[in-house]
């Protein structure tokens, strides 16, 4: 509605990131950069002791440093999860990959692929799903047939608890970097 912007979505955030290391102006390790020859390189400064990208000067948004290290640590979480998850499961190979939540249903399966969150080969196979657990529970107030169901599918569920699987530190760590 012609309103001044205000901030950076998250899914905006992702795609923003994606961008600034396809340009070369983040480096693996996530380091913003103002030595590269790409034009957006002249937007990296220096902002209350810490690097910066100008998103918008006008209406004072940036990217900071710590923005980018935030959106690593929130990825690598991912990334780990998706790989021990897989291997618990055997190494399976899945033909679709369904990203649910709000927040999923705004994201692209480029810019995710581009950070490391999830395998290159995935990229064809992701479809979004908006929010599920919403449409879960409509169908749930809906009728017992649909109670029975999930009934059945919690029944089945596993748990990995990630927070004290013994491969998930080294795993976090190493998705730490961006993909080169």
């Amino acid at each position: 509605d012609d309103a001044a912007p205000v901030g950076i979505c998250g899914s905006g955030l992702v795609d923003l990131v994606a961008a600034l290391l396809e340009a070369g102006v983040l480096d693996a390790s996530g380091r913003l950069r103002d030595d590269t020859p790409d034009p957006l390189a002249a937007r990296v400064v220096e902002r209350d002791g810490l690097r910066a990208f100008i998103v918008d000067d006008g209406a004072g948004i940036v990217l900071t440093q710590k923005d980018v290290r935030e959106t690593q640590l929130a990825l690598a979480a991912v990334r780990t999860a998706v790989d021990l998850l897989l291997a618990e499961a055997g190494h399976v190979d899945p033909a679709d990959v369904v990203i649910a939540g709000g927040f999923g249903r705004h994201l692209r399966a480029s810019s995710l692929v581009r950070l490391g969150g999830l395998p290159q080969a995935w990229e064809s196979r992701v479809s979004f799903a908006g929010n599920t657990a919403l449409m879960g529970a409509r169908m749930l107030l809906a009728g017992t047939e649909a109670c029975e169901r999930a009934a059945d599918l919690a029944s089945a569920v596993e748990t990995l608890d990630l927070a004290t699987h013994p491969a998930f530190q080294a795993r976090f760590v190493s998705a730490l970097t961006f993909p080169g």
